[in-house]
């Protein structure tokens, strides 16, 4: 008799503590909507926030269109250097030729003309920092669909120009500093379009985990996979 007294004492003790969290979370949510006007925003613990996003077909569709796009970049990423080392056999430029560059550009010239990859690597650094510096006026003039269409015509002539080109070619290491700068501008659009349609596609209570999923299927998923 004495036990089930203290197991409803204990239970009761219980009932009261949630209650009073509970009233404690309504005052909180009540005094942050008094103070920026906006209704507050419930938490939801993340397994729920998950399914939530699960059950949206357009976020499900568009993560699945990033995580392809990860791929393929991944990919080329992972082998690009040793397919241009390797197979393509590019060599930087020769003092002859870069003796014929205008004197004020020789000393860049001199140290980028020489190292054939990590140049490459640099002309798509570049281009990402010049779209992604521009990416508010892009997507404020083009809107957030057509510069995601156009990083994947970017990859596009990046994978096919890779694909034709010849062996030994002279000028291949120029057209690879081409088409690594298509891979900065695939990059920073993407990104820029990305980011911006995943906000569009959640909820307010769910967008910090969309980008999570949205930078995990573009970035880490897609390296594993194609690694």
């Amino acid at each position: 008799h004495h036990k089930q007294k203290d197991t409803g004492n204990q239970n009761t003790l219980v009932e009261q503590n949630h209650k009073q969290k509970d009233t404690g979370n309504h005052e909180m949510l009540e005094v942050v909507s008094k103070h920026t006007g906006q209704s507050p925003i419930p938490f939801l613990p993340f397994r729920y926030q998950f399914l939530q996003l699960i059950k949206n077909f357009d976020f499900i569709f568009f993560i699945g269109l990033i995580f392809l796009n990860g791929i393929t970049r991944s990919a080329n990423n992972l082998y690009i250097a040793i397919y241009q080392t390797q197979v393509l056999k590019i060599k930087g430029m020769s003092n002859d030729e870069i003796k014929k560059i205008p004197t004020i550009f020789r000393p860049i010239t001199t140290i980028l003309g020489k190292n054939a990859v990590s140049t490459t690597t640099t002309c798509s650094t570049i281009v990402e920092i010049i779209f992604l510096f521009l990416s508010f006026n892009i997507t404020k003039n083009f809107g957030l669909y057509w510069p995601l269409f156009f990083a994947q015509v970017a990859q596009t002539i990046r994978n096919f120009g890779y694909f034709l080109m010849p062996i030994g070619y002279k000028h291949s290491f120029l057209i690879t500093c081409f088409l690594e700068a298509q891979k900065g501008v695939n990059f920073s659009l993407t990104h820029a379009s990305g980011v911006q349609i995943v906000n569009n596609l959640t909820n307010e209570n769910l967008k910090s985990t969309g980008q999570i999923i949205y930078a995990g299927a573009f970035f880490s998923l897609s390296s594993f996979i194609s690694g």
